[in-house]
C-alpha cells in the first residue's frame, strides 16, 4: 500500500479538475492511503470515500481580479508562505507520491525539498490555452516522476519533447447511470461560466435558433455553472429577449438529474483539456455536439456516430447541426444510444493498470 498525497488549492469548488480528483482519489483508496492536501477548508464539493483524509496548510489568499499588481503580490506571497508550510507539514509525514493539478503546486513542492522523484503531475487543459508564464513555469514538469496526459494530441506533445509523459484518460465518476428519455426538449450547458466555455457565444446561437425556427420554441437552453461571467450571461438572456427559453442554474451535486432531464449537451469550448462533462453526457446518453476544439473532445465523440463535431469558429455550421438534433428524433435516439453503450466500456481497468505501473 502507497501513500499518495492529492496537493490541490481546494475541493470546494464545483470544478472539472476537483471532479477529476474526487474520482481518481475514491478509485486509488481502494488498495492506497489517500490524503488530500488542500490550502482552504477541509470540505469538498463531491463525495469522498470515508477513508480519504482532507488536510489544511492554510495558506489560501483570496486575489483581487481588478487590480493585476495587487493579485501578483497575493500570488507571490501565497506562493512562499505555501512553500514554507507545505515543507512544515511534508516533514511530519511519510509518503510515496504527491499529486499536483498545476505548475504552481508543483514548484511548491518542488522547493519543499520533500519531493525528489515524488511528484505526479497532471494536466487537466489543453496546452494551448496557457500563457507563456504558465508554459515557462510547466517547464518543470520534466522534473516530475511522472506527467499523466488525458488526451491523445497533448500526450505526443510532451512526450516528444522530453516530458516523463504518459497517456491516462480520465476515469468516469462513479454515478448511477441511466439512459434519457431523449424527447426531453432541454439542451444542456454545464461548465464554469468563463470566457473559454463560451456560453456568450452559445446564447448567441439559440437566439438565431429560436428567432429562425418557430417549431422549436418549445425547447429550453440549461446553462449550469458560475463564475465571472455571471452577471454577462444573465444579462444578455434579457437583452435577447429569450428568457422564457434560458434557464440557469448554480452548480449541483446531483448531476444525474441535470443529464437525465435533457437530450442533447451543447459545448461550445473554445479549448478543452479532457471535457469531463462531455463523458458524462455521453455515459447518460445524450447526442453531444462541440466545437473539435484542442485537445480532447475528438477523444471522446466519435463524429457523427454519438455527436457532433465542428471544425473550430465554424459557428454557423454548429447552429444548423444542433438545430439537425433538436428536429430529428430519429438521430438523437441513434446517437443517444451509440454514446450510452459506448461509455458503459469507459471502465477502470486499464486506468488502474497503468497506475499500478506508476506506484
Amino acid at each position: 500500500m502507497k501513500h499518495i498525497i492529492f496537493y490541490v488549492n481546494s475541493m470546494l469548488p464545483a470544478g472539472g479538475i476537483e471532479r477529476v480528483v474526487a474520482t481518481l482519489a475514491n478509485e486509488l483508496s481502494k488498495d492506497n492511503k489517500i490524503t488530500i492536501l488542500v490550502k482552504d477548508q477541509c470540505e469538498s464539493f463531491y463525495n469522498l470515500d470515508s477513508s480519504i483524509k482532507i488536510e489544511s496548510i492554510s495558506t489560501y489568499k483570496k486575489l483581487d481580479m481588478n487590480n493585476r499588481f495587487r493579485r501578483a503580490l497575493s500570488l507571490f506571497s501565497s506562493f512562499i508562505f505555501s512553500v514554507y508550510f507545505l515543507r512544515r507539514y511534508l516533514l511530519k509525514k511519510e509518503f510515496d507520491f504527491i499529486y499536483v493539478t498545476n505548475p504552481l503546486s508543483f514548484w511548491e513542492s518542488f522547493l519543499s525539498f520533500r519531493c525528489e522523484n515524488k511528484i505526479i503531475a497532471s494536466e487537466h487543459g489543453s496546452r494551448l490555452n496557457y500563457n507563456i508564464i504558465y508554459r515557462i513555469l510547466k517547464a518543470g514538469y520534466k522534473y516530475s516522476n511522472t506527467y499523466l496526459i488525458p488526451t491523445k494530441t497533448d500526450f505526443n506533445y510532451y512526450y516528444n519533447h522530453g516530458y516523463p509523459a504518459r497517456y491516462i484518460p480520465h476515469l468516469r465518476p462513479l454515478l448511477d447511470y441511466e439512459i434519457t428519455d431523449i424527447s426531453k426538449k432541454n439542451v444542456l450547458n454545464i461548465g464554469r461560466f468563463t470566457s473559454d466555455k463560451r456560453q456568450l457565444l452559445l446564447l448567441d446561437i439559440w437566439h438565431n435558433i429560436l428567432l429562425r425556427n418557430k417549431s422549436l420554441r418549445d425547447w429550453t437552453l440549461v446553462l449550469v455553472g458560475a463564475g465571472e461571467l455571471e452577471k454577462e450571461i444573465i444579462e444578455k438572456v434579457h437583452e435577447l429577449n429569450i428568457s422564457c427559453n434560458v434557464k440557469i442554474l448554480p452548480p449541483q451535486a446531483d448531476v444525474k438529474s441535470l443529464y437525465t432531464s435533457a437530450s442533447v449537451f451543447a459545448l461550445t469550448s473554445s479549448s478543452e483539456g479532457f471535457g469531463m462533462v462531455l463523458l458524462e453526457a455521453l455515459s447518460f446518453g445524450l447526442a453531444l455536439i462541440s466545437f473539435d476544439c484542442p485537445s480532447g473532445p475528438r477523444d471522446i465523440i466519435d463524429n457523427n456516430i454519438d455527436g457532433i463535431l465542428i471544425y473550430n469558429e465554424e459557428v454557423e455550421k454548429y447552429e444548423s447541426s444542433l438545430i439537425n438534433l433538436m428536429i430529428d428524433s430519429d438521430l438523437r435516439a441513434r446517437m443517444s444510444q451509440s454514446g450510452f453503450d459506448k461509455a458503459k466500456e469507459w471502465n477502470s481497468t486499464n486506468v488502474n493498470n497503468e497506475w499500478k505501473k506508476i506506484l
